[in-house]
């Protein structure tokens, strides 16, 4: 099986931490007003969302994975078509339902016209609802974002680097989620033992 490293050249995937079986029950009832289809598929194979190398930024069919790794018991793996990884559903989830959500966006092919890295933190804090964002993004010159306080994971001194590239890329993003327990290149992130939702609307 072919992880989303290996197969796009830019992707955005996000971490739910909840159960599999709410973010099914609870992503059904966000997309109640769409013409939702869900499947139950037998392998996790990323080209079922989208078989080009080239995630659309407006696809006509919106798709998503969602899967429990083995790696991370009771927490869901969220993974669509959509160029900017479907942010409003993400972050309504967490308003909605206090769930916290990891989001990051990755880079592998640096040739194309516009890359980017994101790197997203949607969270409660005392019943507020908190974004931390970093972004590093290649536009007509490379533009550097950050919003909100940094979280422990983080090492801030990377943001003070002379090049941009430097200071938030593929290497320091796989970093961050393994100080938070999720390590991507661990190839059981990218396994399950669980049933496998594709969802189409």
């Amino acid at each position: 099986m072919e992880n989303p490293f290996q197969l796009y050249d830019f992707f955005q995937i996000s971490i739910i931490e909840d159960s599999i079986d709410n973010v099914i029950k609870n992503v059904t009832t966000m997309l109640n007003d769409s013409q939702l289809t869900k499947e139950d598929v037998k392998s996790l194979d990323f080209k079922n969302v989208c078989s080009e190398r080239t995630i659309p930024y407006n696809p006509t069919k919106r798709k998503f994975i969602l899967f429990e790794p083995t790696s991370n018991p009771r927490t869901t793996v969220f993974f669509p078509n959509l160029t900017d990884g479907w942010y409003t559903l993400l972050y309504n989830y967490t308003r909605i339902y206090k769930k916290n959500v990891f989001k990051a966006g990755f880079t592998t092919n640096d040739m194309i016209q516009h890359p980017a890295y994101f790197f997203k933190y949607i969270y409660i804090d005392n019943d507020n609802l908190i974004e931390r964002s970093v972004h590093a993004i290649k536009e007509d010159k490379w533009v550097f974002l950050t919003n909100s306080a940094p979280l422990a994971i983080e090492d801030s001194t990377n943001y003070f680097k002379r090049k941009i590239v430097d200071r938030l890329n593929n290497k320091i993003i796989l970093d961050y989620l393994q100080k938070a327990g999720y390590d991507l290149r661990n190839d059981e992130f990218f396994k399950t033992s669980k049933s496998i939702s594709l969802i189409t609307c």
